[in-house]
């Protein structure tokens, strides 16, 4: 197997002409890491799958290299893009590269709302598969026929937030900073949408960018300062909440901070790890449960780390494609095919994280839980 982080050139025993078209590609995706994992080739072209994402496409990797070890009946190459900007274009430019591979069958991705769903226009198209681990906005669920995710929509994430936002101790003086994406401004609604009026008192209601320079922080902290929120409500990513919590705990103190699912997949360790202390964060897999154990120390094994809840969603969603191309799929239509299956004429498919059956918009029915930032984790 190639090597987790760089770009790979295939390696093992690989046709001539499969190695010529992964090399163009390679030089035509400057702007993204592209691995190949080939597997025992023949003469005709193998069914490929591709994955679009970020770190946590370390969980289909793993669920990959599983398969490989079990056996798998045909031939299938993988192309791995990390690829985790939550910018249309970008993710754009992924999926054009990716539906213009031969014999591509799924993508698993994108890594958030705002890719997923400007990609998903491009893979209905061409009648791909795209499983989206963890994209959770409502609008995806419109995208087409073609376009499956492994978690519920955000209408549920945003009753969620507010049942726990409104819950005795939280006080009534709120903050709420989410960003400004397909992500933030449909949980953002959600949320909204779920509060009773006049339940929350919004001292701040403020859309951010991501990667904002240091005087844009500077502006949104100061607000904050002003405000004297009881506690912030964070629809983010991790990484931009790593970036500005600094001065959120010098401005306003150890005020509690509740956030989106959109924190689960950072992977940043906590340098001080008292700034985190009060946050909490919506997941979509309980880590805790007894039926994970085996599965995480198999991932700190191969990585190093712990895995997070996208990473176990990213696994699950690799086997699933898997477990179709192993009963026959050989193309997007029968894929999509077998996925309509699951729950009806077949049985569900048993995932790690728990039973995958789509719905008719193509969703997984999942809780939620509410975790506290491990120690040296985020």
């Amino acid at each position: 197997m190639p090597g987790f982080s760089g770009a790979a050139i295939p390696t093992g025993s690989v046709r001539h002409g499969l190695f010529a078209a992964r090399f163009r590609l390679l030089a035509r995706l400057a702007a993204f890491v592209m691995i190949v994992a080939p597997v025992a080739c023949s003469d005709a072209d193998p069914i490929v799958v591709g994955v679009a994402l970020g770190v946590e496409s370390r969980g289909a990797r793993l669920a990959y290299e599983d398969a490989m070890r079990n056996g798998l009946p045909i031939e299938i190459d993988t192309i791995f893009l990390q690829a985790s900007d939550n910018r249309a274009a970008p993710a754009i430019q992924a999926a054009e590269q990716l539906v213009s591979i031969p014999q591509m069958v799924a993508v698993i991705g994108h890594s958030n709302s705002a890719a997923s769903m400007a990609a998903a226009p491009i893979y209905n198209r061409h009648q791909i598969v795209q499983l989206a681990p963890h994209s959770t906005a409502v609008l995806y669920s419109e995208a087409g026929p073609y376009s499956y995710r492994m978690v519920s929509p955000d209408d549920r994430q945003g009753q969620f937030l507010a049942t726990h936002l409104t819950a005795a101790g939280h006080g009534r003086r709120a903050a709420l900073l989410y960003v400004n994406d397909d992500y933030g401004r449909s949980l953002r609604h959600e949320l909204l949408s779920a509060l009773t009026p006049g339940a929350i008192e919004w001292v701040i209601d403020a859309p951010h960018a991501e990667n904002t320079d240091s005087a844009s922080i500077a502006r949104t902290v100061t607000v904050l300062a002003e405000s004297k929120p009881q506690i912030i409500v964070w629809i983010g990513r991790g990484a931009q909440l790593t970036r500005i919590i600094p001065d959120i705990r010098k401005a306003v103190g150890n005020v509690p901070i509740l956030a989106g699912d959109g924190v689960a997949s950072a992977t940043r360790t906590v340098e001080t790890e008292t700034m985190w202390d009060s946050v909490r964060y919506v997941d979509l897999v309980d880590l805790e449960v007894p039926e994970l154990r085996e599965f995480r120390e198999h991932y700190r094994t191969r990585f190093g780390v712990e895995p997070t809840g996208p990473q176990v969603l990213a696994y699950d969603a690799m086997a699933a494609v898997l477990e179709a191309i192993r009963g026959g799929a050989r193309t997007g239509a029968d894929i999509r095919d077998y996925f309509d299956s699951f729950g009806r004429s077949r049985p569900v498919f048993p995932g790690i994280a728990g039973p995958v059956m789509f719905d008719q918009a193509g969703n997984v029915d999942r809780a939620y839980v509410l975790r506290y930032v491990p120690k040296a984790r985020l």
